[in-house]
């Protein structure tokens, strides 16, 4: 039986949450029945690259920039004809993205899905071109796609025009359940490396970037340190603010309370050495990084940006970002109270539907047969 050949597209290639659904989902999947490609307008370091390479992913990196449009659609298009290939899952943080599948279907790939993975877009000087850039996309390709899926009802609504939303499938943004289940020897061994001893860790991972609201993360710390003086915060991850996160913690005096531990594949370890879980995005497509803190047992305290259906247990308090930063701490103080099985969690989680090998299964069933 031949394989199928399966091109699976995302903009930027680097260490986010879309990353981490593709390198896990990855893992998941049948490479006897499915080849698979990974391409992208720009690649950078990833701790998930090497996953893939394991798996046999080809990775091909376009330009190597997202603003070198033209040499973009002209490697894509270049791709196309020579791969051929069967499936285009194309996911994408904006409407602008959706003129690949235009693309794939003027090359003639039959299965074109359209996968949301946003809710908003950065704010900066260029937010309202950016936006009416994104408002024409959506209007003009979206309907190039045969399958339209999103990780929530709120990246449907934004990604896709009001006309299609009932034609909207939700693809729950899975992880490897398993990997996050809690362990105390993992949560010991952990803290003792990183000389945390019996502080209680607020923890965040994930980009340091602005929508992340890392700086948010820093100031409720320090307000929290006040009320409790043993206490440590753990940022894990890197990104285009840590300069900015690390002046902020020199001004607040906060020096050696807080531990920034830079790309990373033990994402599961520093969950378990965690105590709460502060998670204040400006926007999120679901946010996969709370449903990971959830299966590892964490009480997660997050902003109300973040989509309802990230939380999936009943130990996630969600708060306005316009609420007092003493609101926020109060919530935290709330969460270091809260006494739960954390073992158990995964598997609550992994009911909810969010374990990758269903979600897999899902994705393959979708892709059709070989």
């Amino acid at each position: 039986m031949a394989m199928k050949k399966v091109c699976i597209y995302c903009e930027k290639w680097a260490s986010g949450g879309i990353e981490s659904f593709i390198a896990s989902m990855l893992q998941h999947i049948d490479h006897s029945r499915w080849q698979v490609d990974l391409v992208s307008s720009c690649v950078e370091e990833s701790p998930f690259t090497d996953i893939l390479s394991r798996e046999g992913v080809c990775i091909h990196s376009l330009s190597g920039s997202r603003n070198r449009v033209l040499e973009n659609r002209s490697r894509f298009l270049q791709l196309m004809a020579s791969r051929q290939y069967d499936v285009l899952h194309l996911n994408a943080f904006h409407g602008a993205e959706w003129y690949y599948l235009h693309l794939a279907k003027q090359a003639g790939i039959p299965k074109r899905i359209a996968h949301a993975h946003n809710s908003m877009l950065k704010k900066g000087r260029l937010s309202r071109c950016k936006l009416a850039v994104h408002e024409m996309g959506k209007r003009v390709y979206a309907g190039d796609a045969t399958d339209l899926w999103a990780c929530s009802r709120a990246a449907a609504r934004f990604l896709f025009p009001r006309a299609v939303q009932d034609a909207v499938v939700t693809i729950p943004n899975g992880i490897d359940v398993m990997k996050f289940r809690f362990g105390e020897k993992q949560r010991s061994r952990t803290r003792q490396e990183w000389g945390i001893g019996d502080d209680i860790l607020l923890g965040n991972t994930g980009r340091l970037c602005r929508q992340k609201n890392q700086q948010w993360v820093m100031a409720v710390f320090q307000r929290f340190l006040q009320r409790h003086p043993h206490s440590r915060l753990m940022l894990v991850g890197d990104g285009e603010d840590k300069g900015l996160l690390l002046r902020q913690a020199d001004a607040l005096g906060l020096g050696d309370r807080v531990i920034f531990t830079g790309i990373t594949d033990r994402v599961p370890d520093f969950l378990c050495a965690m105590d709460v879980f502060l998670f204040p995005s400006i926007f999120e497509g679901l946010g996969i990084a709370a449903v990971e803190a959830q299966a590892a047992g964490l009480a997660v305290v997050c902003s109300d940006q973040v989509p309802e259906e990230a939380a999936l247990l009943p130990n996630v308090q969600r708060l306005s970002l316009q609420e007092d930063i003493g609101r926020w701490v109060d919530a935290v103080e709330n969460a270091c109270r809260i006494r739960t099985a954390r073992e158990s969690c995964a598997d609550a989680v992994k009911a909810k539907g969010y374990d990758m090998q269903d979600v897999a299964a899902l994705i393959q069933n979708a892709y059709g047969r070989p």
